[in-house]
């Protein structure tokens, strides 16, 4: 009996404390939800000046839209503060000294930007952009190109920039974006000085490179008027285009496409 007893009562001290356990929680579910969001009301300003920032090349640079102590990682560099990524920038944008003998025509064109949605009272979901960016490396006169993201944190109270991470195609491994030795950027940055890449040649049509990976290109073509032939073999396909396009102004790429089960 005494040991059914003490049982009893073992049971009875677990469902209060399960009781209690649940009802601590409801407590602390109501005033979170209860209490005022502390979120920014929007951030479509924000957004906006970011779009502003990428069309202009950041010409102005929106402080206004930045925490003063923000962060900026990307595969070759990182630092802090407002001044140092104003300082970045015109190294890049060629607006320094240094970066005028570097870089010139620096572009970068945005994409797409997503994320940033307000989840109260937690905060906003990461933003991120995806955009490529070109410029001229003055030195050899080769263009240079990248494509890749950037994640931005934004503060639950300021709605302000706190951090950005920017990711390459080409190193950091898309589509899970990853921190990759500096020397892999390095490497890609070195190649693409001395060989230049992801830019139309002058008997190409023009495009936008918006995918560089390393093994592979994705590009935008615009429309264009497409002449097509059967062939036998490629050569004859090559001759019978050329007739047929004799006066126009021919340019790349040109697609050979084998039916399925073709030889």
């Amino acid at each position: 009996k005494k040991k059914k007893k003490l049982i009893y009562k073992k049971n009875i001290f677990d469902l209060r404390s399960l009781a209690m356990h649940k009802l601590l929680t409801a407590i602390a579910l109501f005033s979170l939800l209860s209490v005022s969001s502390p979120l920014s009301p929007s951030l479509r300003p924000l957004k906006l000046g970011l779009a502003r920032e990428y069309a202009t090349f950041f010409e102005p640079f929106r402080s206004e839209f930045y925490d003063e102590d923000v962060t900026f990682t990307d595969p070759m560099v990182s630092f802090t503060g407002t001044s140092s990524y104003v300082s970045n920038l015109s190294i890049i944008g060629g607006k320094s000294f240094p970066g005028s003998v570097l870089f010139s025509s620096s572009k970068i064109l945005l994409h797409v930007m997503s994320g940033g949605s307000a989840v109260p009272p937690l905060g906003y979901t990461p933003l991120r952009t995806r955009w490529t960016l070109t410029s001229t490396f003055k030195p050899t006169g080769k263009r240079i190109l990248f494509t890749g993201v950037s994640d931005y944190d934004i503060d639950a109270h300021t709605g302000l920039i706190t951090g950005q991470r920017d990711y390459w195609d080409s190193v950091n491994g898309f589509p899970r974006y990853g921190p990759r030795p500096a020397f892999a950027a390095v490497a890609d940055f070195a190649r693409q000085c001395l060989v230049g890449g992801g830019t139309p040649g002058a008997d190409e049509m023009a495009y936008v490179t918006v995918f560089r990976g390393p093994d592979y290109d994705v590009r935008r073509y615009p429309g264009r008027a497409v002449a097509a032939v059967q062939y036998e073999a490629r050569e004859g396909g090559y001759v019978a285009l050329g007739a047929m396009l004799q006066g126009c102004e021919v340019r790349r790429p040109c697609v050979c496409r084998v039916p399925e089960g073709g030889e």
